[in-house]
């Protein structure tokens, strides 16, 4: 998890399409948005809102965290953070 820290707070463009995995990135995210400082976890959630929902989207079922999300938009191709220098 500590890579995808550093690559969410100081990677460029190329880091984050060679480095980041699209459904590992929002199995983390709530976990993950609490590292960040607000500033990088407001990009990103602005930019990739199921990330946003996976923050608030957490079901229990037997005691078990279970988080879903809408994964219907993806890491690659878009130029929401990395154009940021976030």
């Amino acid at each position: 998890m500590s890579l995808y820290w550093t690559v969410l707070a100081k990677g460029q463009h190329d880091d984050l399409i060679a480095i980041l995995d699209r459904d590992l990135l929002i199995e983390q995210w709530p976990d993950l948005r609490t590292m960040i400082n607000r500033h990088i976890r407001e990009v990103w959630e602005e930019a990739f809102l199921e990330l946003a929902q996976a923050s608030t989207t957490v079901v229990s079922r037997d005691g078990d965290d279970d988080r879903q999300c809408d994964a219907s938009v993806g890491v690659e191709g878009r130029s929401g953070p990395a154009g940021s220098s976030a």
